[in-house]
């Protein structure tokens, strides 16, 4: 038994009238003639009774079409639920993300994505920038907010933004009073600088600033958090390296200044796989991608 035929003696039920049923399924009335009388065969009695000006359902008819309404009512269901993930109106998405993207990038772009796709939940993560794109080739995430340091063929990477790099100072260095800083006046300082395995980009690029500028970096402690990062600079450990949109706002004794003649960048991209990537995903993925000059993906919101 096919649910289309169940569907027509529905249509037909409703109508009583095969020329009236027939324009509702936009099919001519002996297509349907064939399909009622396809499904009185296989039930083994008649199901509906013709009248000249009409039809009427017979005992079976009702019984069949009140026993198996539950079961077209949930594919009603089932096939609206399933437009609508493809729509990307409705499911889930997976992300991951490094702790630099919790500050700017994750609220405002999860509260906007909510309000528009509230049928939509959101899962995620927090890993280290290879070990999520590792995840993201393997279809464990969606999406990744995440530094680009590790190339994988199969990840697609679009930059959210360019961060100029600075420097974190606590409220009582006297360099927090300064416009601003240049390099080689740090060499007497103590510095906080990002773990390897947690931050690779950032603790390179704090490693080489120091020694283009003639010195080794006096190391006081390492991290893999920037939230330690930043309370660490203002528990006055150390000076530490940090892009402009993190620090003062994030603590009040921690103070940011421009480094001058250092014109160095950190990456936030986002990174997915352009052939795999859900519609839901793919919605949020654009709505990231309006904080960037970066073109949107087709067919999305």
């Amino acid at each position: 038994m096919e649910l289309r035929d169940l569907r027509y003696l529905e249509v037909l039920a409703a109508e009583l009238h095969f020329g009236r049923a027939a324009a509702r399924l936009h099919m001519t009335q002996p297509a349907l003639s064939q399909a009622l009388a396809r499904l009185e065969k296989e039930i083994g009695c008649p199901l509906l009774q013709r009248h000249p000006r009409g039809a009427s359902l017979t005992n079976a008819g009702r019984v069949l079409l009140a026993e198996t309404q539950g079961v077209l009512k949930t594919m009603d269901i089932a096939c609206e639920l399933s437009r609508r993930v493809g729509r990307g109106d409705a499911g889930s998405v997976t992300i991951g993300f490094v702790d630099a993207a919790v500050f700017d990038i994750l609220p405002p772009l999860l509260r906007r994505f909510r309000q528009r796709f509230p049928a939509v939940s959101v899962t995620s993560r927090q890993l280290k920038s290879a070990e999520l794109a590792a995840c993201v080739e393997t279809g464990q995430l969606d999406l990744a907010f995440l530094r680009r340091e590790a190339a994988i063929p199969e990840v697609e990477y679009r930059t959210i933004r360019m961060e100029r790099l600075a420097l974190a100072v606590s409220r009582n260095n006297p360099l927090a009073r300064a416009r601003d800083v240049a390099v080689k006046d740090l060499a007497e300082q103590d510095f906080i600088i990002p773990a390897l395995d947690g931050a690779p980009s950032l603790h390179g690029l704090s490693l080489d600033i120091c020694l283009g500028a003639g010195f080794t970096p006096r190391i006081a402690a390492h991290t893999i958090s920037i939230q330690v990062l930043i309370e660490m600079v203002a528990q006055e450990i150390g000076v530490a390296f940090v892009v402009e949109s993190w620090g003062a706002k994030r603590n009040p004794n921690v103070v940011v200044k421009e480094l001058r003649g250092v014109e160095e960048f950190l990456e936030l991209a986002v990174g997915f796989r352009p052939e795999q990537i859900p519609m839901a995903a793919k919605n949020l993925l654009n709505l990231a991608l309006q904080m960037a000059p970066t073109e949107r993906l087709s067919d999305t919101a």
